[in-house]
């Protein structure tokens, strides 16, 4: 029971400055348009808000919006996650490690027309302005003109007409023919569980299985020298507002509190752009 009352809020104490360094880090780049790499697939997005909530015990949750998304060559007009029981692991190498991350993506007609494109390889989908798509096979002059539902994890697409030399040619409705276009994810990490669609977008969910990486010393490092420039700035900041005079030396001369020059943060490895 000792033992348990000495390491309980040592662990809540860990996880609270985990979740104020992500914040504090967040804050920096919060608005700029951020790239990397990951497993060899490019990635970049503007960060828009983060927020990390205190759960009941040492585990937190963190909250990430984001526009402007390319995943993979898909082009995300708005995406939300949660990432759950944020915490750090013990072991012999601290990991922070997380719950499975729920992941929501906005995405345009226009969008979800390339989507299916990528998955019937050889095609060129595009989205019209009467809700339907136009799809060209590989080596055809013909238009196949399409409906399109959606259907748990897969689009329904069905035959409306046939575009020849700019004519349309409607088919029967009950000899169109039919089939089921699966989804693939951007990246096998990332599972799709499922897509609905309301009048203005469409929202496709996906779910991670959580992170687990490794809490190397030069990313916390980092982020704290962050996070310490950012509150050395704001206390600067209030302190040039009210001065305070103090005795230097016992000569009487004085010297103005509160006007440290700032220091300049670390420079992150992932690249920004303003």
């Amino acid at each position: 029971m000792a033992w348990a009352a000495v390491v309980r809020p040592l662990a809540r104490s860990a996880e609270r400055v985990l979740l104020n360094v992500v914040e504090a880090a967040a804050a920096n780049v919060t608005g700029t348009r951020l790239s990397f790499e990951v497993q060899g697939q490019h990635v970049s997005f503007v960060l828009d808000h983060v927020r990390a909530e205190r759960m009941p015990g040492p585990n937190g949750e963190l909250h990430v919006e984001v526009s402007e998304l390319v995943l993979a060559g898909v082009h995300v007009e708005r995406a939300r996650a949660v990432v759950p029981a944020l915490r750090i692991g013990g072991g012999a190498r601290p990991h922070v490690v997380s719950g499975r991350i729920q992941i929501e993506l906005h995405v345009t007609r226009e969008a979800l027309a390339d989507w299916v494109g990528r998955a019937l390889p050889g095609s060129v989908v595009t989205a019209r302005p009467d809700g339907l798509m136009s799809l060209r096979p590989a080596g055809r002059l013909c238009d196949l003109v399409v409906s399109s539902s959606l259907a748990g994890r897969a689009v329904r697409v069905r035959l409306d007409r046939i575009g020849v030399l700019g004519f349309e040619v409607p088919l029967p409705r009950l000899l169109a023919p039919r089939r089921t276009v699966s989804l693939r994810s951007p990246v096998p990490e990332i599972q799709i569980a499922g897509v609905e669609e309301t009048a203005t977008r469409v929202s496709v969910h996906l779910h991670h299985a959580g992170i687990r990486q490794p809490l190397r010393l030069a990313h916390l490092r980092d982020a704290l020298s962050r996070w310490l420039t950012r509150a050395t700035a704001a206390g600067a900041t209030a302190a040039g507002a009210s001065p305070q005079v103090q005795p230097a030396s016992s000569r009487g001369n004085a010297r103005l509190v509160g006007a440290e020059e700032q220091v300049p943060a670390r420079r992150s490895k992932i690249r920004t752009g303003r």
